[in-house]
């Protein structure tokens, strides 16, 4: 029987299309983040301007949307988060202004930039920021900037002050709480383990238990990833020691929920507090072999932007367009989140009703002609408003992201007529939509099903290697530490790839039964490693036999040889062995 998957997104362009200008409810602590990140954007452009001027200081709202980047991180990840995306904006901005007087390489470079950073992000960045643009941004806008030089270099020295004081103004926030951030991610983990426990006491539908098992997994996760970034700093020691033996004991929990379900009476292992904690981040080794490779996410998102890009500069820039990095930041914005080819053509077809809305706010003010400091304020106001509506709708989130970039770039003097700027804004931004969608449904058209299958024997990998430390007894020494830290990445991996996926390729559907049966593999695995003596009291070595096999008769990833139903019929078949008790399989797992 097919089983749903209980994390594919199967909503219709038409029921896409029903709810574009409904707002998405938002929570009270998601509305307080919001209106935190728009004050700290709004503080800085407005410092900026009583430092530099109306006309300049505007320019300082690129550099302060770093507020919006790792806002949920401890303090020494908040630092180092500012520092290096700070340094990427500004020397972005710089390598625009750079380049400028030279206009055949502007699509070229910025597609570069685009390609390594987009590479970069979905590499390296476990607890997502609010995606690659803003590091590429700027270099889009610094070519243009670039052709005056009255504010080629000062854009710069503004960019790097603004991300400076950005970054001062989002650690001010830990100052009255240095230790909410961990408190919150634990808090966060107990809720999602809490609810589980429930769901299993209430006996709900498999599909449902599986959806918060996952959620469980990875709030856990998140908040190992959380201590583990806060001890790189001076009081690193203190946050573990302070929040570790709880989040220990929420991982315990789950350990023993999983175990008990899956391997019903089996007794965990005392596995000292500090032994493994701190496990859920990958070595930067692997996180680069991952994402750097020619079947990964990271690469399939980036180049595809890359390549948006790349056409929307060199089309602007054919026809004469005045301002062709908002073509080229449009095909960027519209592309930077891999998100299926219906939801991306309806982020497309927002992108473009919210400029027409913006643009129509535009002209407005053009028509009440306010001075330079109501043209400030007007972009104030627009921050704070985009910050609210840009999770809750993003075409009327747009409407407002509009004026603001024009009014900052109007304030500079070099906008051109507001006529010209609103020709420009609204010829560029269908060039750029239109290149988007036609990039979209015209390539990587196969990538979803050879990311779908290499991640499938990714994680029988992960799978492999683990039940192998645990055969070893070695679950608790840094290679069985490595294996489990790699199994929780590829299982979060595969979950969300398959998703995607589907939602680009719906024929994938057939594969929902592969993931649903691959996961609960991994995750029987993953508590299998807290079993006292699992390597004795669980048939390990069967299933590694079992598990061994499949994965070398599974044919070439380029071939269209795969057989879903089988794959998942072997993964049940493993599933069902590893969690068998029979005396019989266990002496014959223990026979030399």
């Amino acid at each position: 029987m097919h089983r749903a998957a209980p994390f594919a997104d199967q909503s219709t362009l038409w029921q896409q299309l029903r709810d574009f200008f409904v707002l998405a409810p938002m929570s009270p602590p998601a509305l307080r983040e919001a209106l935190k990140m728009g004050a700290t954007s709004s503080a800085t452009v407005l410092v900026a301007c009583l430092l530099f001027g109306p006309e300049l200081g505007p320019v300082a709202l690129f550099g302060s949307m770093l507020a919006q980047w790792e806002a949920g991180r401890p303090l020494v990840p908040r630092i180092l988060c500012a520092l290096i995306v700070g340094a990427v904006m500004t020397g972005s901005m710089a390598l625009g202004v750079f380049i400028a007087p030279y206009r055949f390489l502007i699509a070229p470079v910025v597609a570069a930039v685009v390609v390594i950073t987009t590479t970069a992000y979905y590499s390296f960045l476990l607890t997502r920021g609010p995606g690659p643009l803003h590091l590429f941004y700027a270099a889009a806008i610094g070519s243009y900037f670039g052709m005056f030089p009255q504010v080629a270099w000062p854009s710069v020295a503004i960019t790097a002050f603004s991300t400076a004081l950005t970054g001062l103004l989002t650690l001010m926030s830990l100052i009255p709480d240095r230790y909410r951030p961990d408190r919150q991610a634990l808090a966060a983990a107990e809720d999602a383990v809490a609810t589980f426990e429930a769901a299993i006491a209430g006996a709900e539908a498999q599909d449902r238990l599986r959806a918060l098992r996952h959620a469980a997994y990875t709030a856990v996760n998140r908040g190992w990833l959380t201590l583990q970034s806060a001890r790189l700093g001076p009081f690193g020691r203190e946050e573990t020691a302070k929040f570790a033996p709880d989040l220990f004991a929420v991982n315990r929990r789950l350990a023993h929920l999983a175990a008990q379900r899956n391997y019903p009476g089996a007794r965990l292992g005392e596995e000292p507090a500090l032994a493994v904690p701190l496990r859920g981040h990958p070595g930067l080794g692997f996180l680069f072999r991952h994402g750097f490779r020619r079947r990964s996410v990271a690469w399939f998102t980036a180049w595809r932007v890359g390549l948006a890009t790349a056409i929307a500069g060199l089309v602007a820039e054919g026809v004469g367009l005045g301002h062709p990095y908002w073509a080229i930041l449009t095909a960027a914005l519209v592309l930077h989140l891999w998100i299926g080819r219906i939801a991306t053509t309806v982020r497309a077809l927002r992108r473009a009703a919210g400029t027409v809305l913006g643009l129509a706010l535009v002209a407005a003010v053009a028509w009440v002609d306010p001075n330079p400091w109501g043209v400030v304020f007007l972009i104030l106001g627009c921050i704070m408003t985009m910050n609210i509506l840009l999770p809750r709708n993003y075409a009327l989130a747009i409407a407002f992201v509009t004026p603001m970039a024009l009014l900052s770039i109007e304030a500079t003097g070099h906008g051109g007529t507001i006529g010209e700027l609103l020709g420009d804004r609204l010829i560029e931004t269908f060039l750029g939509v239109g290149i988007a969608i036609c990039v979209t449904y015209f390539t990587g058209r196969h990538t979803p099903r050879l990311l779908v299958r290499d991640q499938i024997r990714r994680t029988i990998d992960a799978i492999h290697k683990t039940m192998l430390v645990i055969a070893a007894g070695r679950v608790l020494r840094s290679d069985g530490i490595k294996a489990r830290a790699a199994l929780q990445f590829e299982l979060l991996t595969t979950t969300a790839i398959l998703t995607r996926a589907t939602a680009d390729n719906p024929s994938l559907a057939a594969w929902h039964d592969v993931e649903v049966a691959l996961i609960d593999l991994g995750y029987a695995v993953m508590s299998a490693c807290w079993i006292a003596d699992a390597a004795h009291m669980l048939p390990i070595g069967k299933a590694i036999f079992e598990l061994d096999h499949l994965a070398r008769s599974l044919p070439d990833v380029n071939t269209d040889d795969d057989d879903p139903a089988a794959i998942s019929s072997a993964l049940d078949r493993i599933d069902r062995l590893l969690k068998s008790s029979g005396e019989e399989s266990h002496a014959e797992d223990r026979a030399p």
